[in-house]
């Protein structure tokens, strides 16, 4: 996997603790969260764009 570092992120203390208990290498834990937090933003992108395009179809058919 390429990595790019362009920004730093800050991790609350109480995530990067109780982190490493469910997995040793905290990058992967972080890179495990982005990955459902983007699926999640682009499957609600997803939805909205769907219900704009009904309403579309209903307004001019």
């Amino acid at each position: 996997m390429e990595a790019i570092k362009e920004s730093s992120v800050l991790i609350n203390k109480n995530y990067a603790e109780l982190l490493p208990s469910f997995n040793d290498d905290l990058q992967s834990a972080v890179d495990a969260a982005l990955q459902r937090y983007l699926i999640d933003e682009i499957a609600a992108k997803i939805a909205g764009l769907k219900k704009k395009e009904k309403l579309f179809r209903l307004k001019y058919g």
